[in-house]
Order: C-alpha cells, then structure tokens, then sequence
C-alpha cells in the first residue's frame, strides 16, 4: 500500500530516495507516483501542477491483497511525517494524499483525499529542504509520532494549529492560528506571561525569523522578544474584529499593525501585521522543537 503526497522546493541532491523512518521515505518524482496526474478526482491544473512537484513524502507498507484495515491509520502516519517536516521547516505541498496499491510495476490507485496545500511563507521559500536539514528530519518525525500518540491534548492541538496555518490561503488567519498554536504550549495568562514564556522557551535576542537563507539574504532584524507583544496584540485584534489600523492607539500595547517594513532590504515592504503572522508560523515550529 503507497500513501503520498507531494512537495515543492525539495532539494534531494544526487539521491533518488532518502529515508526518513520505517515505511516512510522521501522520493523523487517517477513513473510510479506521476501517475496520480490521471486522477479523476483532480482537475486540469491540478494535474498539471503536479509536474512541478519536485518530491514526494511516502509511506509504503506491505498489505494483505484487497485489505481494507489500516488505510486510514497509512494516512494518519504520513500525516505526522508530514507534521515533522514542517515543524523542521515549513514546505510548500501540493495538499492532496493519494493511496494505491503495487503490484508489479504499476500502482492501482484508490482513494483520493482532498486537504488545502501548505503555504510556508516568503521566507521560508527562499530556501529548499536539502540534504543540510535532512539530518534531523528523522528524529523530528519520532518526536512528532510520539507527540500525537501521546497524552498532552496541548502539544496535540499546537500541532493541529500549526497544520491549519500553513492550510489556511489568508495570512492574518495564519497567524491567528500560530499564535493560538504557542498560546496551546504556554497557557498565557495575558499578554506579558505569554512574553515572558516565549522568551524563556526560544531566548529574547533569538531571530524571529530562522537564519536559514544566510550568506544570500541577512537574517531579518527582528528579535523574539520585539514581536511577542506585537503578535499577542495581532491576534487580539482578530479575534475581537477590530481594525486593525486602530492598534497603533491602544491603551494598554500600542501597536502600528499597519506600518510598512521591510523583511530584508532586498525585498518590498509589507504591512508590519503580515510580518507578524509569518514570524508566528516559524515561532511555532521552534517552541514546538524545544517543547515536543
């Protein structure tokens, strides 16, 4: 029994395949797996998509001919692989997770199930997943496993709110739910223990934006604790349906939510909320790491 999916901007040097934990692999597109471009259940530019898929994450594991038992417990397994790489990384995917059956050389293909593909972000698309990150994708995935396999409803749910963020198509929801994904590991009681915690979880003067495309782009000049009150105050405004432009007036935690800035120089400025809600993705996938 295949289960996949596929990925973008994965970089699997002069390997075909690499090996990420039992009956979980990363491989290169091939005849095999392109094949799911016939799908039925996918439209024209969804099958042509697919050709710019530039790895596919699958789990592939022997099973009694015609067995039903365990399929859904094969998708809930590459899931978690899944979870693991972007809890490493954020990757872009192409959002649907095919299953088939191998006999021989061909792939009799079954269900299709539809979920939203992955948006990682501006800057985490500036570098692929290569072999330099492969390293501690592994160990990443057993901790994932073990997370969700586990009795913490907490950690469960950071994850789950980190999966929808990276789903959701509208960037301030995907900073919504980030937020709401460390709030899941802290239980902040406002805004200053929520601070505090996420400063003694990642350090203060840690980058909130990875240092992962250095010596091209310099790493963004924003630090954990310069943001973690401006992303408590983000995600407040949300939730309560204020404009957002009336934070910079706020009593208590001024905020311009609406100022431009810029992430490197290189790139054009963006409203500082915007900036806000792709830090929190990566905030997110750090307390995780540090916390799973």
């Amino acid at each position: 029994m295949w289960t996949f999916t596929g990925l973008f901007n994965v970089n699997l040097g002069t390997q075909t395949e690499i090996q990420l934990g039992k009956d979980i692999f990363l491989c290169a597109p091939n005849p095999i797996l392109l094949s799911v471009r016939n799908d039925l259940a996918l439209n024209k530019w969804q099958s042509e998509e697919i050709d710019g898929v530039s790895s596919f994450l699958v789990h592939r594991k022997p099973e009694p001919q015609g067995a039903e038992y365990g399929r859904e417990d094969h998708v809930e397994q590459l899931q978690n692989a899944l979870m693991g790489i972007q809890v490493l990384k954020p990757t872009e995917t192409i959002g649907f997770i095919f299953q088939g059956t191998e006999s021989g050389n061909t792939l009799t293909r079954g269900r299709t199930t539809y979920r939203p593909p992955m948006n990682s972000g501006e800057w985490a698309r500036m570098r692929a997943l290569n072999t330099s990150l492969f390293v501690d994708v592994a160990a990443t995935i057993k901790r994932v496993n073990r997370l969700m396999h586990g009795e913490s409803a907490e950690k469960k749910n950071a994850i789950y709110l980190l999966q929808m963020a990276l789903e959701h198509y509208h960037p301030l929801i995907k900073g919504l739910l980030s937020v709401a994904g460390l709030d899941a590991l802290f239980d902040s009681q406002d805004r200053w223990d929520f601070r505090n915690k996420l400063c003694q979880s990642l350090g203060a003067s840690t980058p909130a934006f990875p240092d992962w495309n250095s010596p091209i782009f310099p790493v963004p000049q924003f630090t954990v604790e310069q943001v973690a009150i401006d992303l408590y105050m983000l995600r407040n405004k949300i939730v309560h349906g204020v404009d957002l432009r009336k934070a910079a007036r706020d009593k208590n935690s001024p905020v311009d939510l609406s100022k431009a800035v810029a992430l490197v120089p290189d790139l054009a400025p963006r409203p500082y909320s915007l900036l806000l809600s792709e830090a929190a993705i990566y905030l997110l996938c750090r307390a995780l790491q540090v916390n799973m």
